[in-house]
C-alpha cells in the first residue's frame, strides 16, 4: 500500500515501533525486544510485544539500561519470524519511532524489509519522529538527557510509568501519549498533509545535524587551543585555560 502524501498525516493510522538491543549502534547491535502500537485518530486499537533472540551477546552496559539478559533471550524468536503480526499490526499505518529514523529503522530493514505490502516493510517509506518535532518545539529547554523520552514526557505532563524507561511497550505507548499531547495543545498540527509533514520533519532533522556538526567542531577547535595554550609556554608564562568545562556558553 501506497501512502498519499496530499491525505492530512493524522488522517492515517499510526504503526509506533521500538526496539531494544545489545549495543548502541544500529548498523551492528541486535534486537532483544521489539514492541509496536497502532493508533487510530490517538487511540490505541491495537499492539505488539516479544522479545527477540540477537544472535549475539548483549553488552552489560545495554543489559543494565533495559534490564534484557542473555538468558531471557536464549530461547526467543528471531526479529526475521516476526514479520506476520507485524504485518497484521501495520496494515495501512505511517511508521513512528523516536529517534527511529537514526535507530530504529535501521534495525527494522536489516532483519525485515519487504516481507509485507505495507509502509512499515518499505526502506524507501520516512518514518516520523517525534524527536525531531520535541527538539524543535523545546528547542530552549536545558539540562543533561532535556530530550530523552522520559525527560520530554514528564515535561509534557504525559504519564510515564516510574521505571517504565526503556521498556519497549511502555515506549511506543508514551510516544503516542506524547504526540496526542502535542496536538492537543497546537503544537504539531493534524491537518497538515503527510507530505508536508515528511517533508519538513526532514528538513528540520537535517538542520539539527549540521547544528551538532558545528558544535561537535567548536569544541574540537577549544580543545586544539586549550592544548596549544598548555604547551606553550612554563607555568608563569602560559595564559590561565579553563580547562573543567566543554559545554556551550
Amino acid at each position: 500500500m501506497t501512502l498519499d502524501p496530499r491525505e492530512p498525516w493524522w488522517s492515517y493510522p499510526l504503526v509506533i515501533v521500538d526496539f531494544e538491543t545489545t549495543g548502541v549502534v544500529p548498523t551492528e547491535c541486535g534486537p532483544v525486544s521489539v514492541a509496536a502500537v497502532r493508533l487510530e485518530q490517538g487511540r490505541e486499537v491495537g499492539h505488539f510485544y516479544s522479545l527477540t533472540r540477537p544472535g549475539c551477546p548483549i553488552s552489560p552496559e545495554a543489559s543494565a539500561v533495559h534490564g534484557i539478559t542473555d538468558e531471557q533471550v536464549a530461547d526467543a524468536p528471531e526479529l526475521s519470524t516476526l514479520a506476520a503480526p507485524l504485518a497484521e499490526l501495520a496494515a495501512g499505518a505511517i511508521p513512528a519511532a523516536y529517534n527511529g529514523t537514526v535507530f530504529d529503522k535501521i534495525i527494522f530493514h536489516r532483519y525485515l524489509s519487504g516481507a509485507a505490502p505495507h509502509p512499515l516493510f518499505d526502506p524507501a517509506q520516512p518514518w516520523l519522529d517525534p524527536l525531531v518535532m520535541i527538539r524543535k518545539i523545546d528547542r530552549y529547554a536545558r539540562g543533561p538527557g532535556r530530550h530523552r523520552l522520559d525527560a520530554t514526557c514528564d515535561r509534557w505532563g504525559v504519564p510515564f510509568g516510574e521505571g517504565e524507561a526503556h521498556n519497549a511497550l511502555a515506549d511506543v505507548r508514551a510516544v503516542g501519549r506524547l504526540l496526542g499531547a502535542l496536538i492537543e495543545r497546537g503544537k504539531v498540527k493534524p491537518t497538515v498533509s503527510l507530505g508536508r509533514m515528511i517533508a519538513y520533519s526532514e528538513q528540520v532533522r537535517a538542520e539539527q545535524d549540521r547544528q551538532w556538526e558545528q558544535y561537535q567542531a567548536k569544541l574540537k577547535a577549544r580543545e586544539a587551543q586549550q592544548t596549544l595554550a598548555l604547551g606553550s609556554g612554563d607555568s608563569e608564562t602560559s595564559p590561565h585555560v579553563d580547562t573543567c568545562s566543554s559545554e556551550p556558553r
